[in-house]
């Protein structure tokens, strides 16, 4: 929970998110802003280091955040790199694309990231919410861990319960459980050293490996479905294929607003959530997030076909033509291994680059007229 005034501090900092992105601290090379409400600390900028004692909550956002210092509230961190050695008398949530604790957690701790690493020297007082790509837990939970990621290890005491979901699992050695442990893993993926100490049952489901051609006409089916909902998204939605043109000239802008953005909504929706009168609110914002998400490489893929349909002088390739091409393209390449992963991440930052990008200039045109 929020410190001081839950309501006031989530909608200021919410409001400055909605303020800055994109054109002031959030700005790739920003110059790091803070912001004070009472006994709150809200810092953002490209680089935010925290390193003082704070009697309340602390709100940081940038591409690389540093907290070191002491709060006497919730810390609620976004970014690209973030990193956690200090004092958090209350709660510590965080998202973004690498997160690593190294410090005291007295209060619950709900991380999310590509990587998660919780190192040994940490400790978190309550219950540790952890998802991501990989996830690696060393440190000691006083409460109950649950894990939903790709990769897990887990080598560190927990004082209660271990849930996990996961394609990989590896008790290593040095874990100490003392409740149950209960995971969901692929065959032959999860492992428990001999060495480590479950106190209370183990009980495991392991899920075969899906055949080849299941995982072809499953795939086959996400990409058909995939262009026909993009097809029909460029149809109804003219602004939408206006808003692919900005990827002509202004890519890497929009891949670092839709990377900020992409961290930036789920953490604000979880701002609101924790305030009861937010609620309502926060659900739809997470619907409407994960619809995005799966739409949002629509607009990369338009780009994509027309750089190679469009020719020199010649009228643009339509819409719906050009995408089928770059749909398909980025659909599959979001389906291979090992670079799966990476595209899907930076064609969705993309699409929500551009996006941003597009209302932007829509509102300095309005402004300009007006």
């Amino acid at each position: 929970m929020l410190h001081a005034c839950p309501i006031r501090a989530s909608l200021a900092f919410m409001a400055l998110l909605l303020l800055t992105a994109g054109c002031g601290p959030l700005a790739p090379g920003g110059e790091e802003t803070r912001f004070r409400s009472g006994g709150d600390l809200v810092a953002m900028g490209a680089l935010v280091e925290v390193p003082e004692s704070v009697d309340g909550d602390v709100m940081a956002a940038g591409r690389d955040v540093r907290f070191t210092g002491q709060a006497g509230g919730t810390v609620l961190g976004l970014g690209a790199v973030q990193s956690f050695g200090g004092t958090v008398d209350g709660s510590l949530r965080a998202a973004g694309g690498d997160i690593l604790v190294t410090g005291l957690t007295r209060g619950n701790a709900t991380l999310l990231a590509a990587e998660v690493v919780v190192d040994g020297d940490a400790e978190i007082g309550l219950n540790a919410y952890l998802l991501g790509g990989r996830v690696e837990h060393r440190g000691s939970v006083g409460g109950h861990l649950r894990i939903a990621a790709r990769d897990v290890v887990i080598d560190g005491p927990v004082a209660g319960d271990v849930d996990v979901i996961a394609r990989s699992l590896s008790v290593g050695p040095s874990a100490r459980i003392e409740g149950n442990l209960t995971y969901r893993a692929r065959e032959g993926e999860a492992t428990i050293d001999p060495a480590a100490s479950i106190g209370g049952e183990v009980s495991g489901v392991t899920v075969p490996e899906p055949s080849r051609v299941f995982g072809f006409l499953v795939g086959a089916a996400r990409v058909a479905a995939f262009l026909l909902a993009g097809s029909l998204l460029l149809l109804l939605s003219p602004p939408l294929r206006r808003a692919a043109g900005q990827l002509d000239e202004r890519a890497l802008p929009a891949l670092g607003l839709g990377l900020l953005w992409l961290v930036a909504i789920p953490v604000m929706a979880a701002a609101v959530f924790v305030t009861v009168i937010g609620i309502p609110a926060a659900v739809i914002a997470a619907v409407l997030y994960f619809i995005a998400l799966y739409l949002a490489p629509v607009l990369p893929g338009l780009w994509l076909g027309r750089s190679l349909l469009d020719s020199p002088g010649a009228p643009p390739t339509p819409s719906v033509r050009a995408f089928l091409l770059g749909g398909m393209v980025v659909a599959v390449a979001m389906l291979l291994p090992w670079i799966g992963l990476p595209v899907r991440l930076l064609v969705i930052a993309l699409g929500f680059g551009s996006v941003v990008l597009a209302v932007r200039a829509g509102l300095s045109a309005a402004a300009d007229r007006g």
